[in-house]
């Protein structure tokens, strides 16, 4: 009776690397221009650039309510700060009301500042009393504000070419109002089994 070989022994991977190095030209054969939602997984062609600001706008850091910081000097749970509530921001609106002395405005965290705010005092250190609010810790101005730019600067690089693009990457791309990026064309391979 014969034996059957079933398996055969395996070109260790760092082995074939080398061949396929040796036998074939692995730099990109050309660039094409796809949409960042068909950009998975696809490697950079060029240096991808902030076109804008981000965050494009000064915005909370947290639930709260934005303030005159100067409102709330000496503002503790022993002597809390009273101040009007005039009005409320949400993500993705935009401030309808100026805050003037002795006002604030409840804002949800990523909102963008109203004008007149110089800073947010999170939620927890406030106590809500109808339409005002006790400021029970004071803040310093800016304090809870991310302003405009921090994250990425117009202009910064922001991913070298040849990255490869994952989840993060095209987020990146999309939050920074790139609707397509030059990608190199998609690599063809064919193998040919000898045995």
């Amino acid at each position: 009776m014969s034996r059957r070989k079933i398996f055969h022994a395996l070109m260790p991977l760092e082995e074939a690397i080398k061949i396929i190095e040796q036998k074939v030209d692995l730099r990109p054969h050309g660039v094409e221009t796809v949409d960042i939602l068909e950009s998975l997984g696809r490697v950079l062609a060029t240096d991808v650039y902030a076109l804008i600001d981000y965050p494009p706008f000064d915005r909370s850091e947290v639930d709260g309510y934005a303030v005159r910081a100067e409102d709330t000097y000496g503002a503790s749970e022993v002597r809390p700060v009273k101040l009007k509530v005039i009005g409320s921001v949400g993500v993705a609106e935009e401030p309808k009301y100026d805050v003037g002395s002795g006002e604030a405005v409840e804002i949800a965290t990523g909102a963008p500042i109203p004008r007149g705010s110089n800073a947010v005092v999170m939620e927890e250190f406030t106590h809500r009393e109808d339409a005002h609010v006790l400021i029970l810790k004071s803040v310093a101005p800016q304090e809870n504000i991310s302003i405009a730019g921090t994250d990425i600067a117009q202009g910064e690089l922001v991913l070298p070419r040849g990255t490869r693009l994952g989840p993060f990457e095209v987020g990146l791309l999309a939050a920074l109002g790139y609707k397509s990026i030059d990608v190199y064309l998609r690599p063809r391979a064919l193998v040919i089994s000898d045995r």
